[in-house]
């Protein structure tokens, strides 16, 4: 009897749980095949939800603007629907940090007026037709414009004035001549700032990325308002460390910047490394204090990058591969091999290195210890 009564309640349980299952299911479902029409029908093109971010960001009240560091895309702007993995693969796509453009789509950017280039930005994106090559690179020395760097994809950021980009938009080898728009040169972090026109906090420092072939630059940048507090150098042309004016975007108009950041201050790298893995107890102790006893001997280290200058003294012996693989016109590899395998003969001269290290000890040796590693490209 038991054994009996068991079984219809579980048949009893059963059957209200299916008949629960089923009302949730008429209950739920076209709230959710509702949601689903609405999104499809509201979901805009990527331009437009560029364009909504833009003109909220403009409309949006000064004080509660603030470095975007949560999501350094928001204000990424695109004249496409296109992925960013599809257009990676598109010959005729321009990707910038602040903007994904295709070139075939001929449609233009919603870029706020006061982040636009004028009439003679100084600079210009040179998109080849095809891919890049020695007879676009000539085409471009002989229109008088000169290469600052390579700009995915096939294309150039170049020095040129507006007469120079005319006639090369002119030529059947070229794709695309785009302004390069102060609107690129803004790093992400500040671009919800600039976007707003929000004031920064009074001494706020920037640094500014300055075209090397530009010899006004520096000029423009004093006439703006701001003032230099520091120096430093790059790949691409000088550094300023700037006090932002009240006007800082006006920064990103000068034909001269070619880069606007926040200044960050340095911190310790290669020379401490060791010293904070707690492998030497300093910076210029031998390979005979190491951790364990450790040297590196017999590790190799390949280096997958623009090869390695085998020449260079700090890393005389110590690197091998093709003959190919020995010449480093770029000079990156060659740096990371260094930070591998360098001896540190030239952390005293020409320059003295470590003497001027802001950060290290003093006479700190910026050569890899332990000191008999290899590496090879």
């Amino acid at each position: 009897m038991s054994v009996k009564l068991n079984f219809v309640m579980r048949k009893v349980v059963l059957i209200l749980f299916c008949l629960l299952s089923l009302a949730a299911a008429w209950f739920f479902w076209p709230v959710r095949e509702s949601t689903g029409r609405v999104m499809k029908a509201s979901a805009p093109p990527a331009m437009t939800v560029a364009t909504a971010a833009s003109a909220a960001a403009l409309s949006a009240p000064p004080q509660i603007s603030t470095l975007n560091r949560t999501n350094p895309l928001a204000f990424r702007l695109t004249n496409t629907v296109q992925s960013l993995r599809q257009l990676a693969a598109k010959p005729h796509a321009i990707l910038l940090q602040n903007a994904l453009i295709d070139t075939d789509a001929r449609l233009a950017l919603d870029i706020p007026a006061h982040l636009k280039a004028g009439a003679n930005p100084g600079a210009y994106i040179v998109q080849a037709r095809g891919v890049v090559n020695a007879q676009f690179r000539a085409l471009l020395a002989g229109a008088g414009a000169s290469v600052v760097s390579y700009i995915p994809n096939n294309a150039y950021l170049v020095k040129a004035t507006a007469a120079q980009a005319g006639a090369l938009a002119g030529s059947s080898l070229v794709q695309a001549v785009l302004p390069f728009e102060p609107y690129y040169k803004v790093q992400p972090s500040l671009l919800g700032l600039a976007v707003a026109q929000s004031p920064l906090p009074p001494g706020t420092a920037l640094s500014l990325g300055l075209f090397a072939s530009d010899a006004t630059a520096e000029g423009q940048v004093l006439k703006s308002g701001a003032t230099i507090i520091g120096r430093d150098r790059s790949a691409f042309g000088p550094v300023l460390r700037v006090t932002a004016p009240a006007n800082w975007t006006a920064l990103a108009q000068l034909p001269g910047v070619q880069a606007v950041e926040p200044m960050y201050h340095r911190h310790t790298a290669n020379d401490l490394s060791r010293v904070m893995l707690g492998v030497t107890p300093d910076t210029i102790s031998g390979s005979t204090n190491d951790w364990l006893g450790l040297t590196g001997l017999n590790v190799l280290v390949a280096v997958n990058d623009t090869s390695v200058d085998a020449t260079h003294p700090d890393l005389a012996g110590r690197v091998f591969g093709s003959p190919a693989d020995l010449s480093d016109l770029n000079g990156h590899g060659t740096h990371v091999a260094g930070i591998i395998a360098g001896n540190g003969s030239k952390s005293l001269s020409p320059v003295n290195v470590g003497a001027n290290a802001e950060g290290s000890i003093t006479n700190a040796d910026f050569g890899a210890r332990p000191r008999r590693r290899h590496c090879f490209p």
